[in-house]
């Protein structure tokens, strides 16, 4: 396939290369063939096994959380024999998905279409390794990276359309703040540390875990349900500029605690 000499054609070009065309893929033959015999496998399973071939997407929904949930532990342990076998079982929810897909008229997609459009995205998204537009540290990459993804994006008419509601809370309220703060919106009343009659506000960059469990934040600190909700949007917002993950952090607490108890 001849190369584009406009750079913006060189990119779109670059995006719709056929799989066996794209550079450097025969390294991942083995990987190819074993995903193809994989998606077989669960094809065969879904015509043979009544439990499999009954599957809905909705009732896998359990499974994949599940899943998803195991593999965070498994990087937690960073145990690799763990994140291998975890790795597998949510590959199994998404070939198990595109299979139901498959399968359904008015679905129109299939297992190849997936990964299609997933490596598409993914040169759409790094226009500074497949095109020509290069990137000298993280800052211009993470520049590219979202002029590409708000390219993709354009049709969204609100800054926080495409976060999934279903996200854990801590996790969703930093999504919040990243993108209130990118859009240089008006900082409401909850995006800074909570103050007042009812409520103190200790020093967040320098509070750490208590060591003893029963050393808890006084219970003056939060008068009711709401202004426990705007401290703690308070930190999520604060661990977003600062670079932090919180759901992460909390998520290392809250099991180094119960390996304690």
């Amino acid at each position: 396939m001849p190369t584009p000499q406009n750079p913006a054609d060189r990119v779109a070009a670059l995006a719709v290369v056929p799989a066996a065309e794209f550079p450097g893929v025969a390294a991942y033959a083995d990987a190819g063939a074993e995903l193809s015999a994989y998606a077989a496998a669960m094809h065969q399973t879904r015509l043979d096994c009544v439990w499999t071939e009954a599957m809905t997407h909705a009732g896998l929904r359990r499974y994949l959380l599940e899943e998803t949930h195991e593999l965070l532990e498994a990087l937690d342990e960073a145990d690799p024999v763990h994140v291998r076998e975890e790795l597998g079982d949510l590959l199994l929810q998404i070939v198990f998905h595109a299979e139901i897909a498959a399968g359904d008229p008015d679905a129109g997609f299939d297992l190849a279409d997936v990964v299609r459009d997933a490596r598409e995205k993914m040169v759409r998204r790094h226009p500074h390794v497949f095109g020509p537009e290069g990137a000298a540290d993280v800052d211009e990459v993470l520049r590219v990276w979202g002029a590409a993804k708000a390219a993709e994006k354009s049709e969204r008419t609100g800054i926080l359309d495409g976060i999934a509601p279903t996200l854990p809370a801590l996790a969703r309220a930093q999504k919040v703040a990243a993108r209130i703060a990118r859009a240089g919106a008006s900082a409401e009343s909850s995006d800074t540390l909570p103050s007042g009659p009812n409520r103190t506000q200790p020093a967040v960059a320098s509070h750490t875990v208590p060591a003893d469990p029963s050393d808890t934040l006084p219970s003056e600190v939060f008068a009711d349900e709401q202004s426990l909700g705007d401290y703690l949007y308070a930190l999520a917002a604060e661990a977003q500029a600062r670079g932090l993950d919180a759901e992460s952090a909390l998520r290392t607490v809250a099991t180094r605690r119960a390996e304690r108890a």
